[in-house]
């Protein structure tokens, strides 16, 4: 099942069965092993991030330098930078469905999270619709 796109955003509705893959993937992250880096940066981080998933019980989604998007049972996505402590519930609809796409691809079971392409929608000339980046190399090449 796919989400179509609307207007209004009041998070992602979601049937129980659903509800419950996120609540098992969120389990499944608390309970995982710590990061095996030898960093300190890379221990905290870790560190943080499950103290942070677990006290708002989300399932983070993506995560880059600045910080994470991350899923809850009420189907909001919440984003937070690492070294603050302000959670924001994203209102920004490209900043959901980047997050909702690459949510469905890193944990396939959440195939459902996928936004539907809208019919009228561009094709974006970086990934010409795939919704993968293209990588080149130095010559300015793609790379294959």
């Amino acid at each position: 099942m796919r989400r179509e796109p609307s207007g209004i955003y009041n998070g992602i509705r979601m049937t129980k069965e659903q509800k419950g893959l996120i609540a098992a993937r969120i389990r499944e992250f608390l309970e995982s092993p710590p990061t095996d880096s030898k960093l300190p940066l890379a221990i905290s981080l870790d560190s943080s991030l499950r103290a942070t998933a677990s006290r708002l019980n989300v399932l983070p989604l993506v995560l880059d330098m600045g910080g994470c998007l991350a899923i809850g049972l009420d189907g909001e996505i919440r984003s937070f930078v690492w070294d603050e402590t302000d959670i924001q519930i994203e209102h920004d609809e490209r900043i959901r469905n980047l997050a909702l796409f690459q949510g469905s691809r890193k944990y396939p079971e959440l195939e459902f999270l996928a936004p539907a392409r809208p019919p009228d929608a561009a094709e974006c000339h970086h990934c010409k619709g795939t919704g993968k980046a293209i990588l080149f190399d130095e010559s300015g090449l793609p790379m294959s």
